[in-house]
Order: C-alpha cells, then sequence, then structure tokens
C-alpha cells in the first residue's frame, strides 16, 4: 500500500463531504464560479489546503484547430495549444 493512502483516504472523504454541504445548502442551477468559492471555504473550514485556479501545462488536441488561410490552399489547420485551469485542487 503506499505510504499516503490513509491521507489522500481522508482527504476524498473531507472533499466529498464539502461537496454535499456546498450543494445543500446552495442547490443547483449557479454557475460554476460561485461553487468554486463556496466549495474551497466549506473545505478551509474543514481544514483541507487548496488552491484556486491551478493553471494545467498547456497541450496540443487533436479537436482543437485554428485555421490558417493559405495561398493556393483549402484549408491549412495546426493545432492549438490549449492551457486549462483547474478550479481548485487539494493539497495532501
Amino acid at each position: 500500500m503506499h505510504r499516503l493512502f490513509e491521507k489522500a483516504d481522508g482527504l476524498t472523504g473531507e472533499i466529498i463531504g464539502a461537496a454535499m454541504e456546498v450543494h445543500r445548502d446552495i442547490g443547483p442551477g449557479l454557475v460554476e464560479s460561485i461553487y468554486e468559492w463556496c466549495s474551497v471555504d466549506e473545505l478551509e473550514l474543514r481544514g483541507v489546503s487548496t488552491e484556486n485556479q491551478w493553471p494545467t501545462v498547456g497541450a496540443p488536441l487533436a479537436g482543437a484547430l485554428t485555421a490558417n488561410a493559405g495561398v493556393g490552399k483549402r484549408h491549412s489547420y495546426t493545432h492549438a495549444a490549449i492551457t486549462f485551469r483547474v478550479s481548485f485542487r487539494c493539497l495532501l
């Protein structure tokens, strides 16, 4: 068993509990940023360290293409590097 298993398992329970509490308190249908803010607040009340809007490594995606106009070409596509941001991450 990995040395951080028990700590990660406990953290998983806190994350699920916080998500359920936020959903119970504010309900469905709001914009994502409100859930993010409330979730981070709830996790920190539970003693879980978080970081907001954590950027991931940009990676070219097969479905993300940008069109380049070229002389004598109908279409020329290149892969676009897209960087996603994680709403929040919890730290062990």
